[in-house]
């Protein structure tokens, strides 16, 4: 079973995907018995608007590579040949295919029952279950993505499971903890938040593709600035600031579940309205930039009081 991925979003969950698709169809081959020739699956989620997506699956002749070996020990072998070009990766789809496929080749009647008791058996992310107390992560079975933290609710008792939810899909999984909070999307613009055992209800990330680019999906989370505010003793969360597509940002306030993309386009309307022009369109003289500065900070000071008025007034 060789796998290939040519997306360059390696912070997305292609990767993990890929190795749950591998893991139930080498148990698919291992169940038919018959077949022992290769499986290359070749994948790519980096492309334009003008290639459509596709899953095409042929017998032939495909080069493979052991890990760790140099290009120049490439082998070649007969096998069955799996091009995926899509914006992500179905695994269920793929097996069904697959399935079909290998007993047509062999001339057997499709069955269907096997894929369906193999889709029953349980598959961590990253081939193991989490071994941190209070880390996200998440297992694949019946076709559906199962949350889960290792809690211990006392220093006395056992460490135990804790399933949070299920989805249908897994795009990108971005956070740092349960108490800071993560985002799941479900696709590049659907997403949920949860923080600790609280789940938003499903928000939207209306992204924009670059002006001048076909491309057609969001690049994984770069990055994020958080920014909190404390009731008595405890913490919270009151505003993220995500980095994705290079220089585009989106707002994000938790409690009032309010998402804004393009945050970069307000924070430069409001930037270049403070010195008079509509856009930056020469250097500023030196001898400006201390009160250029002036004038930004300032601005991004009050861009924070508005903010923070906001919020107190709907708590």
């Amino acid at each position: 079973m060789k796998w290939t991925g040519s997306c360059k979003k390696h912070t997305l969950e292609i990767e993990q995907k890929g190795e749950i698709l591998i893991d139930l169809l080498d148990n698919l081959v291992k169940s038919k018995g018959k077949f022992h020739d290769h499986i290359f699956i070749h994948y790519s989620g980096s492309f334009y608007q003008d290639n459509k997506v596709h899953t095409n699956i042929t017998y032939g002749e495909d080069t493979y590579r052991l890990n760790n070996q140099k290009s120049d020990d490439d082998k070649t072998a007969k096998g069955i040949i799996v091009d995926i070009r899509d914006y992500d990766l179905s695994i269920t789809i793929i097996v069904n295919k697959i399935n079909i496929f290998l007993d047509s080749l062999s001339g057997n009647k499709i069955d269907t029952l096997i894929v369906s008791n193999l889709l029953k058996r349980k598959i961590y992310r990253n081939k193991k279950q989490a071994s941190e107390l209070n880390e996200l992560d998440y297992y694949f079975e019946g076709s559906k993505f199962h949350f889960y933290y290792l809690e211990q609710p006392n220093d006395t008792s056992a460490v135990r499971v804790n399933t949070l939810f299920s989805v249908d899909n897994v795009y990108e999984v971005y956070g740092n903890s349960l108490s800071e909070g993560y985002f799941i999307f479900t696709t590049d613009s659907n997403f949920l938040f949860l923080r600790y055992d609280k789940l938003s209800k499903p928000l939207r990330f209306n992204w924009r593709p670059f002006k001048d680019s076909s491309h057609i999906q969001r690049s994984a989370i770069q990055g994020h600035e958080i920014e909190y505010y404390y009731d008595k003793t405890e913490k919270f969360v009151q505003k993220f600031v995500l980095h994705y597509n290079f220089d585009s940002k989106a707002l994000f306030i938790p409690y009032e579940n309010f998402v804004k993309t393009d945050y970069q386009d307000i924070e430069w309307q409001f930037i270049n309205s403070l010195i008079h022009k509509p856009t930056v369109v020469a250097p500023i003289n030196s001898k400006d930039n201390s009160k250029l500065w002036f004038y930004i900070l300032g601005g991004l000071l009050l861009i924070s009081l508005v903010l923070n008025i906001f919020l107190w007034r709907k708590k």
